[in-house]
């Protein structure tokens, strides 16, 4: 566990859901950071959707993020966080 034994951290399990999802256990990841999971599928949709427009236009996506999208990226990590630390959200624990 990341700070202590009943507390753990936005990214605790990060690592071992990558490692989960590389191997194509996509439970395992789940189970060891949905976030981080969710944050990878992220990345990886915004990423093809850059080279398929870098590859159609010789250019890339201009990324535009606001303030408001980095205050709503905050406010999911901080829920996530609050919900896998308690009784009721042990599910998203690693």
């Amino acid at each position: 566990m990341c700070i202590r034994d009943s507390l753990y951290c936005p990214g605790c399990g990060g690592l071992r859901g990558l490692h989960a999802l590389a191997h194509g256990d996509l439970g395992t990841a789940l189970g060891a950071n949905a976030l981080a999971v969710a944050g990878y599928a992220a990345f990886a949709a915004l990423w093809a959707l850059w080279v398929a427009r870098a590859l159609r236009t010789g250019g890339g996506m201009p990324v535009d993020l606001r303030a408001r999208h980095w205050w709503l990226v905050g406010a999911v990590v901080l829920a996530f966080t609050v919900v896998r630390n308690l009784p009721f959200g042990r599910a998203l624990a690693p």
